[in-house]
C-alpha cells in the first residue's frame, strides 16, 4: 500500500430511536474511513467514476474517504495497477 494512504478501522454503535408505525429507509453500509493525501484522493475518485461510483460511500473532506469494506481490497489492488 503507498504510504500516502492510512487505513483507518472503527466500529461504532449506532442508537436509532425507534420508529413504530413508520417507515423505516434506514440503509446502513460498512465502510472503511481511507486518509490519503489529495493526489491519491483525486485518483480513487476518478477509478471509483470509471467503476460506476461502486467503491466510495461518501466524500468526507480534502483528505478522508468513506469506502465499501466490501470493495476495499478491490480498490486497493486497481491504485496499484495505476501507473503516474
Amino acid at each position: 500500500m503507498p504510504r500516502a494512504i492510512q487505513v483507518c478501522y472503527q466500529t461504532t454503535r449506532l442508537d436509532l430511536p425507534k420508529m413504530e408505525g413508520k417507515r423505516k429507509l434506514i440503509r446502513i453500509t460498512q465502510g472503511i474511513l481511507v486518509k490519503c493525501d489529495p493526489s491519491i484522493k483525486a485518483i480513487l475518485a476518478k477509478i471509483n467514476a470509471e467503476n460506476g461510483h461502486d467503491f466510495i460511500i461518501e466524500d468526507i473532506d480534502d483528505e478522508h474517504v468513506l469506502v465499501k469494506s466490501a470493495k476495499h481490497d478491490v480498490l486497493k489492488s486497481l491504485l496499484k495497477d495505476v501507473s503516474i
